[in-house]
């Protein structure tokens, strides 16, 4: 048994363990520590596993997608419903590299416009509004538990007269850690002097650390090329990326990206760049 790995996961879990340990006590109350502590040991042990593995084909993939963004807040959306008229566009980049045909760490960029309002909700009548800018860095890691023949790259590939392609159709869970940044315009739209409002807690610009979490499935279009979707979810360490915080006590933003994408694979084989 190689012992150097098995001290290199013992010490890469202690790190990320000590790493949640100092966030605040108030963001657990969504996430409870001993769920991160699992999810966080079991990941880095498949990670570093799959990282000792002397693997010969490396593969880089660069992203570029569009989306939508859906924030749920103390204006507009409140879960589980979702209101299209409150969707905003979105446009991702990012890249994943691929420890083994299981496992996969990706960086992603969003950049979006989201929005909210109490019109046609239960809030109607307090009449508040906002729009707001909105940004994400992030990391994930993947676990593509399943693979799936045909891709759509092997019907082309068939009506091309091409054979013994190796496509494939992937769907993954994944996980990871994030900063979200938001400029948020809170408005009031309905001026009644009959409704009573609490004082007002306005913040802006603010920030916050996110926890995404989501599913997707990618489909190979081509030895190069990757067609994919994406749906996570994101809670946030921040009540205020609407623009205000209204509860008492104050319950965190959560917010949702729903994107396609197209991947390009930049395959290595023995350290060079395959064609």
């Amino acid at each position: 048994m190689d012992f150097d790995i098995l001290r290199q996961i013992y010490k890469k879990i202690s790190i990320l363990q000590l790493f949640f340990i100092f966030l605040p006590v108030e963001f657990f109350e969504q996430m409870t520590r001993i769920n991160i502590f699992l999810a966080t040991a079991f990941l880095t042990v498949c990670v570093c596993s799959a990282e000792a593995q002397n693997k010969r084909e490396k593969i880089y993939e660069v992203h570029f997608g569009v989306g939508a963004v859906n924030i749920f807040g103390d204006v507009g959306n409140n879960l589980p419903k979702i209101q299209i008229s409150q969707t905003r566009p979105v446009i991702y980049a990012g890249g994943r590299y691929d420890f083994n045909e299981y496992f996969s760490a990706k960086v992603n960029i969003f950049l979006g416009r989201t929005a909210g309002t109490d019109k046609k909700t239960d809030s109607e009548e307090r009449g508040y509004s906002f729009s707001a800018s909105i940004a994400e860095l992030s990391g994930q890691l993947e676990w593509n538990f399943l693979t799936l023949r045909p891709a759509v790259g092997d019907i082309f590939a068939r009506r091309s007269g091409v054979s013994g392609a190796n496509y494939n159709t992937r769907p993954y869970i994944f996980a990871g850690m994030g900063f979200v940044y938001s400029e948020p315009d809170f408005e009031i739209i309905r001026q009644d002097e009959s409704v009573i409002r609490p004082t007002l807690d306005l913040r802006s610009p603010v920030g916050g650390f996110a926890l995404p979490f989501g599913l997707g499935v990618r489909t190979d279009l081509s030895r190069h090329w990757t067609l994919g979707i994406e749906m996570g979810g994101r809670l946030c360490t921040s009540d205020y990326l609407d623009g205000i915080a209204i509860a008492e006590p104050k319950n965190y933003d959560a917010y949702l990206f729903t994107t396609l994408h197209l991947a390009y694979k930049f395959i290595f084989l023995g350290g060079k760049l395959s064609k």
